[in-house]
């Protein structure tokens, strides 16, 4: 492992690791790659999404979500423009979305 990072590896798995240790690398990789998350409020039309606070609030009214919620709202809210593929926003929820054939999808 120590010659690997000497190498100039980022990271390393073990050829064991499991599935969610594999997974919480990715999700830090990903991460760093992204660089340090936006902290200031979003606002999008009448939409305020606040990571800060971790907070979402609709014409200055809060929103009550569940995290998995929160957390698709902001990954969203980011790039309010751009439209995501199915398999973009499975990756983003871990598997939380649902396709509802014919229709769309939803939060499971």
């Amino acid at each position: 492992m120590l010659r690997a990072f000497e190498a100039g590896a980022d990271d390393f798995l073990l050829r064991n690791a499991g599935y969610l240790e594999l997974q919480a690398r990715l999700r830090a990789l990903l991460c760093r790659a992204a660089g340090q998350p936006e902290r200031e409020p979003l606002h999008i039309g009448a939409l305020t999404v606040d990571p800060a606070a971790h907070a979402a609030s609709l014409h200055g009214k809060r929103l009550e979500l569940h995290r998995l919620e929160y957390e698709l709202l902001l990954y969203l809210a980011r790039k309010p423009n751009r439209v995501f593929r199915k398999h973009e926003l499975l990756i983003a929820g871990e598997h939380w979305i649902i396709n509802v054939r014919g229709v769309g999808y939803r939060l499971s």
